[in-house]
């Protein structure tokens, strides 16, 4: 009878580690568990601790799918001829904060909403930036009408006619623009809020629906809810395949002595798809001499 190759029960190398992350889309994890000769469940769960390191790898990534996405759009083409390179980006960069705060569960309507509000937002940035330069000109005629006045008998009187003339347009158009920009205000405000109303109109609708076991199944349809859920259901698997693990090593208790925790047959239908730790013969030989 062919000898069981010796599994190796301890943790991985620098070496190990760097093996199965330049080779964990070649083989799979039970290839890579018998080449390096470890347990199957501490390679998986390296591969998972891989894996859960790439979270700000893969929002760069959405971030770039999202802007290829919007790019697009219909929508895009009309931003292209309304605003300016420097309005679009900051339009991007709005749009994916929008879908990342809503983790890409947006409807058509609340879509439309969204582009709504990125519209108002530049067109009251543009106001904004208008009243800084009306500012700026204000002191400027300010300054020339004061240098003027300060000549006394000589000042040119059609000069500091036509400072005061041009101060009192920058004054009204002030006032003009300052009402386009509360109205605009105004509008974002409502449009938020009716973003707000129409997703807690539909979240209300799915927690109502989940009050009973078909309205349960019911909230399921939602691909977002959908999704959490097998989130949710795969990080207890982990978690329980973890705790197994841990259990299932050598423990030296406060009176000194070292056992195992969990060593009994009950525990292995917990997790009957992930293998747990097994001594082998020669760890069998070494659990014998340590007892003796």
């Amino acid at each position: 009878m062919a000898k069981k190759p010796r599994i190796s029960k301890t943790g991985l190398s620098v070496k190990e580690k760097d093996y199965i992350y330049n080779n964990r889309d070649k083989y799979t994890i039970e290839e890579l568990a018998q080449r390096l000769k470890k347990e199957i469940l501490l390679v998986k769960l390296h591969i998972q601790s891989l894996d859960s390191n790439n979270f700000i790898k893969d929002s760069e990534e959405k971030l770039e799918y999202t802007q290829l996405d919007l790019r697009k759009r219909s929508e895009w083409k009309m931003f292209q001829e309304q605003f300016t390179p420097e309005e679009l980006v900051y339009i991007e960069e709005l749009y994916y904060r929008y879908i990342q705060q809503f983790k890409g569960d947006v409807l058509t309507t609340e879509e439309q909403q969204i582009f709504q509000i990125l519209e108002i937002t530049v067109f009251s940035n543009r106001i904004k930036r208008q009243m800084m330069v009306d500012e700026e000109d204000k002191i400027r005629i300010n300054r020339d009408l004061e240098s003027e006045l300060n000549k006394g008998q000589t000042a040119n009187q059609v000069l500091i006619q036509s400072l005061h003339n041009r101060l009192n347009t920058i004054n009204a158009a002030r006032n003009t623009k300052l009402s386009e920009y509360d109205e605009l205000i105004k509008q974002h405000g409502k449009l938020l809020d009716q973003l707000k109303a129409t997703r807690n109109q539909r979240i209300k609708s799915i927690e109502d629906s989940s009050k009973s076991f078909v309205g349960l199944i019911k909230s399921l349809d939602d691909p977002a809810i959908r999704e959490q859920i097998g989130i949710d259901i795969e990080a207890l698997r982990i978690s329980t395949a973890r705790a197994i693990f841990q259990l299932k090593q050598p423990h030296k208790y406060i009176n000194g002595e070292i056992d195992f925790p969990l060593q009994t047959g009950q525990d292995n239908d917990i997790s009957p798809s992930l293998p747990l730790p097994q001594l082998n013969n020669d760890d069998e030989d070494e659990a014998e001499s340590e007892d003796e």
